[in-house]
């Protein structure tokens, strides 16, 4: 009797040890920022192609990649960015290289898309997907 409840015990800890969960970062949940996105449309007012309907986005792919530790990088706003920090539920303050203080922008996002409204003189949005 008393071997087999060893062999149980030995069984049962040898499943339990070997069903371990993975300590890998889980995937961004639907409300967050954070992964690679890849700008898909741009949406412009008040210049000659400001319709103010989205536009595909052409040429080659631009990437904005967002890291929970503050660093931003990519040309997905057109200009180089440097880092992030999130001011509340719908804004961002981005600093950008070429700019000598943070930017403010506005942003929504869910599981699959990321809208950025940086200023504008003429009113902009980027429409990113996240990959």
């Amino acid at each position: 009797m008393k071997k087999v409840l060893l062999i149980l015990f030995i069984s049962i800890s040898g499943l339990s040890i070997s069903c371990k969960k993975s300590k890998a970062d889980p995937a961004p949940g639907p409300g967050e920022i954070y992964g690679k996105w890849q700008l898909t449309e741009t949406r412009n007012y008040g210049t000659e192609k400001g319709s103010g309907k989205y536009q595909k986005e052409t040429g080659p792919a631009k990437y904005l990649t967002i890291d929970k530790s503050g660093k931003i990088e990519g040309l997905g706003l057109r200009q180089e960015v440097l880092s992030y920090k999130v001011v509340d539920s719908v804004k961002l303050e981005i600093t950008y290289k070429d700019h000598p203080s943070p930017q403010i922008v506005s942003y929504t996002v869910n599981a699959k898309i990321l809208e950025l409204s940086p200023p504008c003189v003429e009113g902009c949005n980027f429409r990113f997907i996240r990959l």
